[in-house]
């Protein structure tokens, strides 16, 4: 097992993810210094925390996502405008040039009139398994960075993993897409 890691957010095309997605370009290209990070040191023999802990090197990790928006990298970091036009000037090309994962805005309703939610968190899970394969990563970790979404009630499917599945795979209300995402 190596140590490559992916890391796949849902809301790739907002503020926060464009502005991780930059920086990490940045840093690993040597162009921003890697502040209070697990991988900088100032200790003669360059051994960082992170080598010691077996975390991967900036270089290692690999970013994509999910968002209803179509935009790319760049045309989220000029939207967003958290970083300065000289940063945005210097994020290479390539990760400029990078486009979300799209998910539809719409639910699709099946022939008995009732929204597919299970297709949809399976879709996730087939994302999850190409983009684990295409990078060649050992892990793959989901975070969610869409808009804010009220925090969801108590439910008694939510009690064990296995009724939380099945509620999501059902449609259940509750399940906000957020919770998908855990699901897939």
């Amino acid at each position: 097992m190596g140590n490559k890691l992916g890391i796949l957010i849902a809301g790739y095309g907002g503020a926060i993810s464009s502005t991780v997605v930059a920086a990490l370009d940045l840093m690993t290209r040597g162009l921003r210094p890697r502040l209070g990070m697990i991988c900088e040191t100032t200790e003669p023999s360059g051994i960082t925390v992170g080598s010691k802990l077996g975390a991967p090197d900036l270089a290692d990790i690999v970013i994509s996502g999910w968002d209803v928006v179509p935009e790319t990298i760049g045309e989220a970091l000029v939207t967003h405008q958290v970083l300065t036009d000289t940063d945005i000037r210097d994020v290479s090309a390539a990760t400029k040039g990078m486009r979300p994962i799209l998910v539809p805005q719409k639910l699709t309703e099946t022939t008995n009139g009732h929204y597919d939610f299970g297709s949809r968190i399976e879709k996730q899970r087939q994302d999850i398994r190409q983009f684990r394969a295409e990078n060649q990563v050992d892990w793959v970790v989901v975070v969610n960075c869409m808009s804010t979404q009220p925090t969801p009630a108590w439910s008694a499917n939510y009690e064990s993993l296995e009724q939380f599945q099945t509620a999501c795979a059902k449609g259940d209300p509750g399940v906000t897409p957020s919770m998908e995402y855990a699901c897939a």
